[in-house]
């Protein structure tokens, strides 16, 4: 088959983000099939506007269009409606697609796939990797009565049209049951890449950067520093307030991350590193204790979510330390793979570490929990196999 694949932040491994879009096709490459990636350039300003590359043996289809998570409101809402419509007007050229898969965020990335299938009558499969527009209109971001009708309805009409809806959890998958009764929806969660993260001795490489003891306890939460995750409020409430001892680390990009790097310093135990590949970023998880999952606890939708670093943190075989629950934090429980902190409580989260700093067999226990969980239950490889013959049974 021919497999025309819209994603808008398409990542390689070489590239910080998430690489679901790469391994799945990848996979699809490897059953015999051909994959035609249209995505978003973001980043090479010396690149045309329409580049085409091939990688892995991916076709892949560059629109540049630029976009950024400091971007402002305003600002990444027009940088999604002009991806919508050129990726609309590349997907109607290309011939002979037996299949349109598209994943999400943002919903708009839907618009292409719904025009392939009425006028030229391709069937097309919608993935869900957040609930839109649930999400932005819990956040405040979208106030607007008749824009969220909008938004509404075309979420619904992409339901209805698609042949099926892949959720990325049991949580997202029930949220759109519960909205939308009738719609067709499978499950195939985010998953754990094994063979990129994973144990392994690394010389102390980042605690020899930021000058951190052997002995000292450090934390550390990749990707985004967005409002969401509330690390601004999380440093003055918790950081502020913590032995020296106890570092915490934040690896990534994002609204807050000037305002971080402002606070670190004057806070000697706080680091803030810019975004890494995925090699090294594995190296500096192996140099950490416990990592992080957190999110402002106002926003209970993030309960159903299925982020990336979650199935980083498992592969790399450490304890994960949440402020929210949902069914990543039953995971967790069941395995006994990190543990659970009140978000209204931040003293919790400091007295839980100390108790736990003069007993690193219980970490490591508490670790090498977390990667049976991570082979068991989320294995990259499986999961994309499952996916393959999901694909070829609808087409």
């Amino acid at each position: 088959m021919k497999i025309l694949y819209l994603h808008q932040y398409f990542n390689t491994p070489n590239e910080p983000g998430g690489t679901r879009s790469y391994y799945l096709s990848k996979a699809l490459v490897e059953s015999g099939h051909k994959v035609v990636m249209i995505t978003s350039n973001r980043n090479n300003s010396d690149w045309k506007f329409i580049e085409k590359k091939q990688i892995d043996e991916i076709d892949v289809i560059y629109i540049k269009n630029p976009y950024s998570n400091n971007m402002k409101k305003f600002n990444r809402i027009f940088s999604f409606i002009r991806f919508m419509f050129i990726s609309t007007y590349v997907s109607l050229r290309e011939k002979d697609v037996d299949l349109v898969f598209a994943t999400s965020t943002p919903l708009t990335i839907g618009f292409p796939a719904l025009m392939c299938k009425w006028f030229k009558k391709k069937k097309f499969v919608f993935e869900v990797r957040d609930l839109w527009p649930d999400i932005p209109i819990e956040l405040g971001l979208i106030n607007n009565v008749i824009l969220k009708r909008i938004l509404f309805s075309f979420e619904k009409l992409l339901y209805k049209k698609a042949e099926l809806v892949i959720a990325l959890s049991q949580g997202m998958a029930k949220g759109i049951i519960h909205k939308y009764e009738k719609t067709n929806v499978s499950v195939i969660p985010n998953f754990s890449n094994n063979d990129i993260f994973f144990p392994v001795k690394n010389d102390n490489l980042l605690r020899n950067k930021l000058d951190i003891s052997l002995t000292d306890i450090v934390c550390v939460h990749t990707g985004a520093m967005g409002k969401v995750n509330g690390l601004v409020k999380f440093t003055h409430q918790i950081i502020e307030k913590c032995n020296d001892d106890i570092h915490f680390v934040f690896i990534g990009d994002g609204l807050e991350k000037e305002k971080l790097a402002h606070l670190s310093n004057d806070i000697l135990n706080l680091h803030i590193i810019d975004s890494v590949n995925k090699e090294v970023l594995n190296t500096y998880i192996q140099d950490c204790d416990f990592c992080l999952m957190l999110v402002d606890y106002v926003h209970k939708i993030y309960e159903t979510n299925s982020a990336n670093k979650f199935f980083d943190y498992l592969s790399s075989g450490k304890p994960i330390i949440m402020n929210y629950k949902g069914w990543k934090y039953e995971e967790i429980k069941k395995y006994n793979c990190g543990f659970y902190v009140d978000p209204t409580n931040p003293k919790e989260l400091v007295d839980k570490i100390i108790s736990l700093q003069n007993t690193k067999e219980i970490i490591q226990q508490m670790g090498e929990n977390s990667r049976i969980l991570a082979l068991e239950k989320f294995d990259r490889k499986k999961l994309a196999a499952g996916f393959v013959k999901i694909i070829e049974g609808i087409a």
